[in-house]
């Protein structure tokens, strides 16, 4: 009975992922990962939240897990602690347009448009065809009055990905605006 109550109470859940994670060999960053994403999935971001920040007491310097737990971090509203570890995972992995893109996009809603422009555009050095990375660039662009330029990063978007409804939806309230202008 007393195993029953213990497993199915959140606290007990979260010491044994933290267990789970200090006994790991020292490779498995790729299964904190994991099993954080799987947490999020399952709707437990407190269990996610925690497999981290366990995960980053075994792996301080591993860039994967600094750029989870910063994108949960920026998700749930902590923007300054998400853009350090998001800041942290870009630099000791500089190649990696998903770190790029989600510091953008935390820097976004920072309300810091020049550095998720930059962040962006990095993106897109990367690899051109990121149909995200063109919807967040065209917002910032946006956000500053670009709106020609906002409307270029939304047509690469839907021409990387038609089924890109948000950006649609931008073109096709761009092209009413301008026929009722007319």
């Amino acid at each position: 009975m007393l195993r029953a109550i213990l497993v199915g109470s959140t606290a007990a859940t979260v010491m044994l992922v933290i267990a789970a994670v200090f006994f790991c060999d020292q490779g498995d960053v790729a299964a904190i990962d994991r099993e954080a994403r799987k947490q999020y999935d399952l709707g437990k971001p407190e269990e996610a939240l925690a497999t981290l920040e366990a995960g980053l007491k075994r792996f301080p310097d591993s860039p994967k897990l600094n750029y989870g737990l910063g994108t949960l971090l920026a998700a749930r509203g902590n923007l300054k602690e998400g853009q350090r570890r998001l800041e942290y995972a870009v630099t000791v992995s500089p190649e990696t347009p998903e770190y790029h893109k989600e510091l953008g996009i935390c820097y976004l809603q920072a309300d810091r448009p020049t550095d998720a422009e930059r962040e962006l555009k990095t993106v897109l050095k990367l690899n051109d065809k990121w149909p995200e990375a063109h919807f967040y660039l065209g917002l910032v662009y946006e956000r500053q009055g670009k709106s020609d330029l906002a409307m270029e990063e939304y047509v690469k978007e839907v021409n990387v990905n038609s089924c890109c409804t948000f950006a649609w939806a931008k073109i096709f309230e761009a092209d009413k605006s301008r026929t009722e202008k007319e």
